[in-house]
C-alpha cells in the first residue's frame, strides 16, 4: 500500500510501506520530545532517538542525502557540528574532554535536521497535534511551579529581589521554560483559529482558556528572556498583520490593552513588581560603574563584553569552544573586571559564544543559514514560523540555547513543524 504526501519543494511524492511506517515513527519521536521538553530529560532523549534513527532506515542514502542538501538553509545549521568538530585542531590538550563532550551535545542538531529534512514536512493535523502536546506539558510544569510559588510566596519573592530565579517544577532550567512557554502562548492564539477540532468540540476554548494560563504564569515566575521574547515577538508580528490587513483602529486598541498589561501587572502581582524593580536597579548599577556582582543583568553585559575582546583577539577560527571557558577567565582578568571570580560566567548569548569560539569563519555558515530561512522563497511561510523564528532570535541574544539538549531539541522540532505550516501538506 502506497500513500501520497507533499514534500518539502511543495511537490507531491509517493512513500512505499517501509517509508510511511519511518515517516510515522519520526512523528512519534517528534511528538516524545515535545513532550519530553519541559517535563523530562530522559522522554527528551528517547524522543530524539526515536526521532532520528528511522530515517537512515526509510530510504536509500542517494535520496537521503539529496533531499538534505534540497535543504541548504537545514544543511548550513547544520554544519555548526563539523565546525565543533575541526576545532579539535586548535583546541588545547587539556580541553579535549571538553570538546568531545561538545561534540555528543550538538550531535542532534546535525541528525535532527537532518531526520526531519528527509522525513518532513508534517501535515496540518500533525503540527496541531504536536503544538498542543507542547501547551499541554507547558501547562502541566507550570501548574505544579505554580502551587509551589504559593507554599513558599515570601522565599521566592524575596530571591526575586536579589536578583535570583524562580526554580521550575522538576528541575528544567528556568529560562528555557521562559523560552518555551512564550512560543507556547503564541502558538496557542495560532491554534485557536482552527475552528474546525482534531476530534473534541471543546477544543478551542480549552486551548484559549490554557495560553491565558500560561501568560499569566509567566507574570508570575518573571523570567526575563521568555517575557521579552514573548512581548516583541507578539508586537511584532501584529505589526505587520494590522499594516497588511489595514486595521488600523483594531491595531492601536490592542497596542494600549497589551502596552497595559505591564502596568496592571507592576501594580497587581507582587513578584512582577519585584522583577522590574530589581531590573531597572541592576542596569542603573551597571551603566553608573557600580559593583555588577551577583547582578544578572550586570554579570551577563559583562560577559558580552569579555566574550566580543576574546573574538577582537582571534576574529577568524575564534578560541576553541572547549576553551572558551579558560580564556573567558583570563580575559575577565585583563580586563580587571569588577566581578569576583564566582561571577566568571561564560556569555549568555550564542552569537556571541559562537564568534569567541568559532571566529568568524566557523560562524558564518550558521549565521547564512539561520537568517536565509525566512528569505527562503522555495518553501512558503505561515505567521507561525515567524513568530517561532523571531522568539528563537531573541532568545539566542539572551541565552546560548545551542549548548543544551533541551534548547537544541526545541530549535529542531519546533522550527521543522513551523516551517511545515507553510508547505500546506494535505491531512492524512
Amino acid at each position: 500500500m502506497t500513500i501520497s504526501t507533499l514534500g518539502w519543494d511543495g511537490n507531491e511524492r509517493i512513500m512505499n510501506p517501509r517509508e510511511t511506517w519511518a515517516r510515522r515513527l519520526t512523528f512519534l519521536g517528534l511528538m516524545l520530545c515535545m513532550a519530553g521538553l519541559v517535563t523530562s530529560p530522559a522522554l527528551l532523549s528517547i524522543g530524539t532517538i526515536t526521532m532520528i534513527l528511522p530515517a537512515f532506515a526509510a530510504l536509500p542514502l542517494r535520496e537521503q542525502l539529496r533531499r538534505f542538501f534540497w535543504n541548504k538553509p537545514f544543511l548550513l545549521i547544520s554544519l555548526i557540528l563539523i565546525v565543533q568538530i575541526l576545532s579539535a585542531l586548535w583546541t588545547r590538550e587539556e580541553q579535549v574532554g571538553a570538546w568531545l563532550e561538545q561534540v555528543k551535545v550538538k550531535l542532534p542538531l546535525l541528525f535532527g535536521l537532518y531526520s526531519v529534512a528527509v522525513m518532513g514536512p508534517f501535515s496540518r493535523k500533525e503540527i496541531r497535534l504536536a503544538l498542543i502536546v507542547l501547551l499541554l506539558s507547558v501547562v502541566f510544569i507550570g501548574a505544579g511551579t505554580l502551587v509551589d510559588y504559593i507554599l513558599h510566596k515570601e522565599e521566592i519573592d524575596h530571591r526575586i529581589q536579589i536578583s535570583k530565579e524562580v526554580q521550575v517544577w522538576l528541575g528544567i532550567n528556568h529560562i528555557y521554560f521562559s523560552i518555551i512557554s512564550g512560543f507556547s502562548v503564541i502558538a496557542g492564539v495560532w491554534l485557536a483559529q482552527f475552528r474546525q477540532p482534531l476530534r473534541w468540540k471543546f477544543e478551542r476554548p480549552v486551548i484559549i482558556g490554557l495560553s491565558l494560563f500560561v501568560f499569566v504564569l509567566m507574570h508570575v515566575l518573571t523570567t526575563r528572556t521568555g517575557l521579552v521574547g514573548l512581548y516583541l515577538t507578539g508586537g511584532l508580528i501584529g505589526f505587520v498583520y494590522v499594516l497588511y490587513q489595514k486595521k488600523y483602529l483594531i491595531g492601536l486598541l490592542a497596542f494600549l490593552f497589551v502596552g497595559s498589561l505591564p502596568v496592571v501587572g507592576y501594580h497587581s502581582v507582587p513578584s512582577f513588581q519585584h522583577r522590574i524593580d530589581n531590573t531597572w536597579m541592576d542596569v542603573s548599577r551597571y551603566f553608573s560603574g557600580k559593583d555588577p556582582n551577583y547582578l544578572s543583568i550586570g554579570t551577563r553585559l559583562e560577559s558580552w563584553k569579555t566574550a566580543v575582546n576574546i573574538f577582537r583577539k582571534q576574529p577568524l577560527l575564534g578560541v576553541a569552544m572547549a576553551d572558551i571557558k579558560a580564556d573567558m577567565t583570563d580575559q575577565y582578568v585583563a580586563d580587571k573586571t569588577l566581578l569576583c571570580p564566582e561571577n566568571f560566567i561564560l556569555p549568555h548569548n550564542q552569537f556571541l559564544r559562537y564568534l569567541a569560539g568559532f571566529g568568524l569563519l566557523g560562524t558564518l555558515p550558521f549565521l547564512i543559514g539561520w537568517f536565509w530561512l525566512p528569505l527562503w522563497k522555495k518553501v512558503p511561510k505561515d505567521w507561525i514560523f515567524w513568530a517561532f523564528w523571531l522568539t528563537f532570535s531573541l532568545a539566542m541574544m539572551g541565552e546560548s540555547t545551542l549548548e543544551r539538549q533541551v534548547g537544541i531539541m526545541f530549535m529542531v522540532t519546533c522550527l521543522s513543524l513551523t516551517l511545515s505550516a507553510g508547505v500546506r501538506p494535505q491531512n492524512r
